[in-house]
């Protein structure tokens, strides 16, 4: 069971920080950490130029659980460019961490489908630091996301 979940947590993790097939401007991911699968709750958001996709995951375990997509239209001007190029060059902060174990969030922007996706935040887990982006752009870019998916760890 535990190897599972390590391997859940790690590919959720993977998707919000390397290039994928899409083009989503910001991703948000949120899984429930350590905890028996069928309490677990995944939750990814991926806003778009033309929509915003919200996944939710109820239960880890495929049999018990099950799983939600919603599709929201969505368009946003030109000045989300402007945006992502400063909220790259934001400074990065980071903060310790010990608490191993415990739900974790990460959100991540792409301002092109040919670029490196950067972290905006990050909580740490078992020794690796909170990690997150300092500056109005970077903000923006969490609020933009925060406001379809509220959940932070």
């Amino acid at each position: 069971m535990l190897t599972k979940f390590a391997l859940l947590t790690c590919v959720l993790t993977s998707t919000s920080t390397i290039a994928l097939a899409s083009d989503a401007l910001v991703t948000k991911t949120n899984s429930s950490g350590f905890i028996i699968p069928i309490f677990g709750r995944d939750e990814s958001c991926k806003i778009y130029r033309d929509k915003v996709v919200i996944e939710r995951r109820f239960g880890i375990v495929d049999d018990n659980g099950f799983s939600t997509t919603e599709t929201l239209n969505f368009s946003v001007s030109s000045g989300i460019d402007a945006v992502l190029a400063k909220a790259s060059q934001a400074e990065i902060k980071q903060t310790p961490n010990t608490i191993c174990d415990m739900p974790s969030t990460v959100i991540s922007a792409q301002p092109k489908n040919d670029d490196v996706p950067f972290v905006l935040y990050r909580t740490g887990a078992c020794g690796i630091p909170t990690v997150y982006r300092e500056g109005p752009a970077a903000k923006m870019l969490i609020d933009l996301v925060n406001h379809y998916c509220e959940l932070t760890h």
